[in-house]
């Protein structure tokens, strides 16, 4: 069994964590579905999408190149937990394609989340270190104050809308994870 599948079990456990979870009286959900990850993947062509050079010109992006390891994780560019407490936007919103990009561990929890990396190093010393963390971002939101380290959000952003622009016009009965009932 992986180490994030233990952890996931030992927070499963925790009632804490389960209330930390719940937001405006209805479960927050951290990750996208299977079939919306498998989408992430099919565009994303299996790839860490994380900007290892950008060039801009004008202000503007005009080139970028990813880091190109394998997909881990799923990243939301503008977090669940955000998206709906700050910014008020409802679910379909915030699981879409433009939202989402995939990522290689490294760069996802030692860029963006080192929150979250810290804690999972920190885990089998303090199992309250995850609930710890959530705690923590849910008092940031609050306050309405960042919990993620936003300076690659706009690039992030960016390739995010390309790369699913691109990918809905080749196949455009795939939209955002979801198949058209034609699919089936």
């Amino acid at each position: 069994m992986s180490a994030e599948l233990i952890i996931a079990a030992e927070l499963l456990k925790n009632p804490l964590v389960a209330e930390a979870l719940t937001l405006l009286g209805s479960t927050l959900v951290l990750v996208f579905t299977d079939r919306q990850r498998q989408w992430f993947r099919e565009r994303d062509e299996g790839k860490c999408q994380f900007p290892t050079k950008v060039t801009k010109r004008k202000g503007e992006i005009d080139s970028y190149e990813v880091c190109g390891s394998p997909i881990d994780e799923i990243h939301h560019i503008v977090p669940q937990r955000w998206a709906s407490l700050v910014l008020g936007w409802l679910w379909e919103q915030i699981d879409t394609g433009e939202n989402g990009v995939g990522l290689c561990k490294k760069h996802h929890r030692d860029f963006i989340h080192k929150d979250m990396a810290s804690a999972v190093r920190w885990f089998w010393v303090d199992k309250k270190a995850i609930e710890k963390v959530l705690e923590n971002r849910k008092r940031l939101c609050e306050r309405g104050k960042r919990y993620w380290d936003t300076k690659w959000d706009s690039v992030l952003l960016h390739i995010a809308a390309t790369r699913t622009a691109e990918f809905e016009a080749e196949f455009p009965r795939r939209r955002n994870g979801h198949h058209t009932e034609h699919d089936e």
